[in-house]
Formats: C-alpha cells, structure tokens, sequence
C-alpha cells in the first residue's frame, strides 16, 4: 500500500507544540459513551531531537479529529458533522522543513487548522508550499513511468499515461511544456536500493510498497521506528536532489 508523505516549507512554528480544544464525554440513558464539542488539534514534541546528515529533526507526535461534514441521526439526536480522529508523526527540520506522515487530505486539513492560530494578532504557524518543477523532475531523475496531467473536458478533470518511454509521448511533451502536469511517478536509485516514488504538484511525496524496505505491513513492530526513519530520510534525499 502506497505511503504518502506531506512536506512543505516553514515561516513561522510554536516549537513547544499546540492543542486545541477538548471534546465533552457524555453518557446516554443506557451508559454508552459518546462525544460533543469540537474536534482535538494536538501536536506535542515526542522524543529527543536527532541529526540526519546535516539537518537536526525534531519529532512531533500529533493528534487530529479530522472533520467531516456529514449529517445523520445518532443516540436520538441530529448532527450536521462527525469527526474521525488519526495519529502521526511530524518532523521539523533545523532548515525549516515540516514533515507529515500522513494522507495528502488529512495533512493539508491539519496544516490548515494550525494556520488559523493566533496569539496576541500574532500567527502561531505558517506554512508555504515547496515548489514543485516537473520539467527538472523529470530532467534529473529521468526513469519516469506514469504522469497525470489536468484536463479540461466533459466528465474529465484528470488524464493519465502510463509507459517506460512515456515522456517521449507527443501529448504528455505538450503537458510539460505548459505545465499542466499534476504528479509523475518515477523510480529513483539510492545507495544499491531500486525504489518507486511519485511526487504530486502539491508537494506530496508517494512511497511505493514495491520498494521492499518501505512496507510497512511486514515491519515488525520493533523496527517501526527504523522504518520511519528510512521514509524522512527517502523524503529528504528527494527534497535535496529533485526539489531544490
């Protein structure tokens, strides 16, 4: 299953962490648990700060009720929304560099709420995108085989082409030059180890489970922490040598 990686560039970051809110347990007449309120924004440090080449990664542990606007009835009352909550890793890099190991959606949702924070008129976060050219993607890692183009037609918003010499394609040379281009899928060789990636326009890294060291289904418990460090440490050698 794929792994997608967020990362975006950091203006301003409240290093000793944030929450936000704190849903009311309540109790109906037959003793079931439910949740009022609004949802939880946490993000606290976890763990001591580590070197990573010549960065210094600072670990965050984060805790997010993703909102989701959806009405139904539920223990005899209406509800216009629901929340789901998730759990996930977050880096802050001595570059400024923040890291989410999480969905694209979730990720941007999160980095969103923490953006509304403020503290004296003052914002508590800022984020900006990392900028992302396809045309020197494509020019450095080279062993492209699948790219998504936007599109604009009837019932069709999102065109995609698929093939080892996929870039030589007439059509897909059209979408680069006009930079319609929406992610590329590529793979790249990194110290002997073959891996398939993909990088969205946005800035989301994607980790393929065919890369056998980025599986997280057959990483036993006790090496999950080596796991993780093997995805910021891929994401990190793409943002040096793809991204910058």
């Amino acid at each position: 299953m794929p792994v997608s990686i967020k990362i975006v560039h950091v203006n301003r970051f409240e290093k000793s962490g944030y929450i936000i809110n704190a849903p009311t347990q309540l109790l109906d007449e037959a003793q079931l648990g439910y949740y009022e309120g609004e949802g939880v924004v946490s993000m606290t440090p976890s763990g001591e700060p580590f070197n990573m080449g010549n960065r210094t990664i600072t670990p965050y542990w984060i805790e997010y009720d993703y909102k989701n606007e959806q009405s139904g009835f539920v223990f005899e009352k209406n509800f216009r929304y629901f929340f789901t909550k998730y759990e996930f890793k977050a880096y802050l890099t001595s570059d400024n560099l923040f890291i989410l190991d999480v969905k694209k959606k979730i990720a941007n949702a999160f980095l969103k709420e923490l953006s509304k924070e403020t503290h004296r008129g003052q914002k508590l976060f800022s984020f900006s995108q990392v900028p992302v050219d396809f045309s020197s993607i494509i020019a450095k890692s080279g062993n492209i085989s699948g790219l998504w183009s936007k599109v604009n037609r009837s019932n069709l918003t999102t065109q995609a082409f698929f093939g080892d010499n996929v870039i030589e394609d007439d059509e897909v040379k059209i979408i680069i030059e006009s930079n319609e281009t929406s992610f590329v899928q590529f793979s790249l060789e990194i110290q002997d180890q073959q891996y398939k990636l993909g990088i969205t326009a946005s800035g989301n890294i994607v980790l393929y489970s065919g890369s056998t060291d980025l599986s997280p289904e057959n990483t036993p418990e006790m090496n999950r922490e080596i796991f993780n460090l093997k995805k910021i440490n891929l994401v990190l050698f793409m943002y040096d040598n793809l991204l910058t």
